[in-house]
């Protein structure tokens, strides 16, 4: 299984492009706290492996 760090996540467009093709988050991070709210509403944050910076 391929595995990518989603940095500047965002609100997680990126990943969820990369997971749809089989590939596993194994970090992420965003400081914007208005993307983080995106990102926890899409339940990413879930996963535990999400962190603010």
């Amino acid at each position: 299984m391929l595995r990518f760090a989603d940095f500047c996540a965002g609100i997680g467009g990126f990943r969820l492009g990369l997971e749809k093709l089989g590939w596993e988050c194994s970090y992420s991070c965003e400081i914007d706290s208005a993307c983080e709210a995106t990102y926890a509403l899409r339940r990413f944050l879930d996963d535990g492996k999400a962190c603010a910076i």
